[in-house]
């Protein structure tokens, strides 16, 4: 595609690697959140008593899988 083309459609040769690395900062936001979601539900099993945690068959091994599981899945 040449220059004059891209610019009477609208594109530029910036486009795609702009893309990647939109793409990229995607990927960063989501594993943070996702990061951040199971800090938080680590935290929050963590703050259960050990009476709880007898309640619903947990023990505090357990916890860090419960919450990766819940969070990341599988």
């Amino acid at each position: 595609m040449t220059t004059a083309y891209a610019s009477m459609h609208g594109r530029s040769h910036a486009s795609a690697p702009r893309a990647r690395v939109d793409t990229v900062f995607d990927r960063i936001r989501s594993a943070w959140k996702l990061r951040r979601d199971y800090s938080r539900t680590l935290a929050e099993l963590r703050a259960l008593s050990p009476r709880m945690l007898r309640d619903v068959n947990l023990d505090t091994l357990d916890l860090a899988a419960v919450a990766r599981r819940e969070v990341y899945g599988s």
